[in-house]
């Protein structure tokens, strides 16, 4: 079952490149101790750096849902282009607002095949990406057969089911993306959908038996990004 109609679909987000580059140097500039290192081993899926953007409280951590959002302070501090797309280009259409994260890989690391969310929110879960920088096309997603399916290279905004099993090959430069998640999971809002490009989405058979090793991210509240 996928309740979302695609498992990758293409936004028509407004923007231009030259913006997208700002964001990246400004967040060049972030020193190291305000990314927060997510370990890689046999029961945890990232191995990457994550850095808090919008988050309950604005705290740096995960985060306390039971405090307004808000944008942390380095983020404050260190990208005012990044905070401008977001309430320019992705609060008009997005409600409610959802916690932004930053995933930051080097080059030559891959991710795990993992979910982004909880079994029971299977073909529930939209999560929305913006590549700031490296390669786009090393997504990929587990069909039926157990085999991988690449995306596209040719949108840098994308949606993607985060319930579905997904993975990320080991790219030749640094990978920075902006993630977009719960609270929002892509309410059925009409101005929303029309910035979908149905198109040029795909629809991946799903397996029938998730692995237990791709469940790990989820009982740590990664579905939030």
């Amino acid at each position: 079952m996928n309740k979302t109609g695609f498992t990758y679909c293409p936004f028509k987000l407004e923007y231009e490149d030259a913006t997208i580059d700002k964001i990246y140097n400004e967040l060049l500039t972030i020193e190291d101790k305000d990314w927060h290192y997510k370990q890689l081993d046999a029961t945890m899926h990232r191995g990457c750096y994550m850095l808090p953007v919008y988050n309950g409280g604005g705290q740096a951590g995960a985060g306390n849902h039971n405090l307004p959002f808000r944008f942390t302070e380095v983020i404050q501090a260190k990208s005012k282009t990044l905070m401008l797309l977001c309430e320019e280009a992705i609060w008009p259409w997005m409600e409610p607002r959802g916690r932004i994260t930053i995933l930051r890989t080097p080059a030559g690391v891959s991710l795990k095949t993992h979910l982004d969310s909880y079994e029971d929110d299977i073909g529930t879960q939209h999560k929305w990406r913006l590549v700031i920088h490296g390669e786009i096309d090393k997504l990929y997603f587990i069909d039926a057969n157990y085999n991988s399916v690449y995306i596209p290279s040719t949108h840098r905004c994308y949606m993607i089911d985060g319930s579905h099993p997904h993975a990320l090959q080991e790219g030749e430069t640094e990978k920075m993306t902006l993630c977009i998640g719960t609270p929002w999971r892509g309410e059925l809002d009409e101005k929303y959908h029309s910035l979908l490009d149905y198109e040029n989405s795909l629809l991946v058979t799903r397996p029938d038996v998730l692995k237990e090793e791709w469940k790990g991210g989820a009982s740590r509240r990664i579905d939030q990004y």
